[in-house]
């Protein structure tokens, strides 16, 4: 019986009713996750790059894409969704078995989109937001900002919910501008005008070209200034590094790129409450581990080519829960069989105690003198102006 993949094992929560818990991925048993949520999606709108880049691609058994992705990310998108990406030409070529539909369009074209898959859950992201209008029937609306969920820049998203009650998302800690700053890029001189503080600022979308203050060199106390590279930008919105863009891609597009936080938080808590099929991945609890089976003549003492005998431990000394008093005598007669065993000796004899007394005095001793030694050596390293001698 082979052992589950690491990959799929989960912490048990402390509400753990009945070894079952919901989650929102899958189900879990026993700390195991047992069946993974599948659910079959439907992507349409102006840009539906942020969806599949934020997506968990293990929650989706196939996507059927009306829309364009961006040429910078076509690749990599490719290469991570394979088969389980296809593009509609038309959108009357959707399946009817489609789980949630997924989408981004302008607040102008709020109410034509709110006419089309009236069947489908939808989750609606709003571009340019809400725009003061009225919402069509049947949608509720929330704000999330990305610092909400642990992001480091202003981005603020507008989403749009029908067909599925979202109250709120699971909030995180915010995390500092620091966070995404590879230190070992080049940092030129220091510039005039304000610097972002890299412990307390966010990074706002409308100035990505944002000035931070840094080393010129590892522990030097001269500073420079530069801006955030490509890759920290990508840091800053979350983007896997599995899907880097072939091409560096133009600042202008990362204020229209929904942090993949967002798209996570949002999808995994309509995601955990879709009536979607879920798939065993497994054994339902983790196999046991193989033990060596125990030698009946003992544990065996290569240096002294002997077998030790398990007959110096007492069964009836050995209790679930041990509990010793402060004045309870110890038994030390388990421990001269234990030394005596191995040598051939009697621990019995009446000599046997009186000599092994003085070996443990013996060992004592030496014990406290390698202590004070150690002690000494650590003090000369360490404070050498003040014990030279």
């Amino acid at each position: 019986m082979s052992r589950p993949s690491s990959s799929t094992y989960i912490p048990p929560s402390s509400d753990v009713s009945n070894n079952f818990r919901p989650y929102q991925n899958g189900i879990v048993q026993q700390g195991l996750l047992c069946n993974r949520r599948q659910v079959k999606g439907l992507i349409f709108g102006e840009d539906v790059t942020s969806w599949l880049i934020g997506l968990r691609l293990h929650v989706w058994t196939s996507l059927s894409v009306f829309g364009s992705v961006n040429n910078e990310w076509s690749a990599a998108i490719d290469t991570a969704w394979g088969t389980k990406l296809s593009f509609l030409s038309s959108l009357s070529n959707i399946d009817d078995d489609i789980d949630l539909s997924l989408g981004s369009c302008f607040s102008k074209d709020l109410s034509l989109v709110s006419q089309r898959f009236i069947h489908l859950p939808m989750i609606l992201y709003l571009v340019d937001g809400l725009q003061s209008i009225p919402l069509p029937v049947g949608f509720t609306h929330l704000v999330i900002k990305h610092a909400t969920v642990g992001g480091v820049t202003d981005f603020e998203a507008t989403f749009l919910f029908r067909g599925v009650r979202v109250v709120s998302v699971p909030a995180s800690v915010p995390q500092p501008l620091s966070s995404i700053v590879d230190y070992k890029n080049f940092v030129g001189p220091t510039k005039d005008g304000p610097h972002l503080d890299l412990n307390s600022d966010v990074l706002s979308t409308g100035d990505l070209r944002a000035l931070i203050r840094l080393p010129i060199g590892f522990g030097s106390s001269r500073h420079g200034s530069r801006s955030f590279t490509l890759s920290e930008l990508l840091l800053a919105w979350n983007v896997p590094r599995s899907l880097t863009p072939s091409r560096k891609p133009s600042l202008s597009w990362f204020p229209r790129l929904i942090p993949c936080n967002l798209v996570l938080a949002v999808t995994d808590a309509i995601a955990a409450k879709l009536d979607s099929p879920t798939v065993p991945l497994g054994l339902p609890t983790l196999a046991p581990l193989i033990s060596a089976p125990s030698d009946p003549k003992g544990t065996y003492l290569p240096d002294l080519g002997r077998y030790l005998s398990h007959d110096w431990i007492d069964p009836s000394l050995i209790t679930a829960d041990v509990h010793k008093a402060d004045n309870a005598r110890v038994p030390v007669e388990l421990w001269d069989f234990r030394t005596c065993q191995p040598l051939g000796v009697d621990h019995t004899c009446p000599e046997v105690p009186r000599g092994l007394t003085v070996l443990q005095n013996l060992f004592l001793d030496r014990l406290k003198l390698n202590v004070i030694l150690d002690f000494c050596v650590y003090m000369r390293n360490k404070h050498p102006d003040y014990w030279s001698l």
